[in-house]
């Protein structure tokens, strides 16, 4: 029998003006070559998007755990609760 896809977690990275100039690009790359580095990669799906109005905390990211949500977290962070994650839902 199929089992349902597993929903990917996302991550929505701010890449407007106030986040941009405050390290979103670096935070970008950063949180790319962190979940590469750990083989995570294909397990999540990264989200440009516009200004998510928490411009006073730049540059934001949002993890989305199913419905949870982590805001500005570190990269090795966000790939810790990643595999803690992915290894519960097995």
């Amino acid at each position: 029998q199929d089992l349902p896809p597993q929903t990917k977690a996302r991550i929505m990275v701010c890449q407007k003006g106030g986040c941009l100039k405050r390290g979103g690009k670096g935070l970008l790359s950063d949180l790319e070559k962190t979940l590469c580095d750990r083989g995570l990669l294909d397990k999540v799906t990264i989200e440009h998007t516009s200004c998510q109005k928490c411009c006073g905390s730049a540059p934001n990211c949002v993890l989305q755990l199913g419905k949870k949500k982590y805001k500005n977290i570190h990269p090795d962070a966000i790939a810790s609760l990643l595999e803690s994650h992915l290894t519960s839902e097995q």
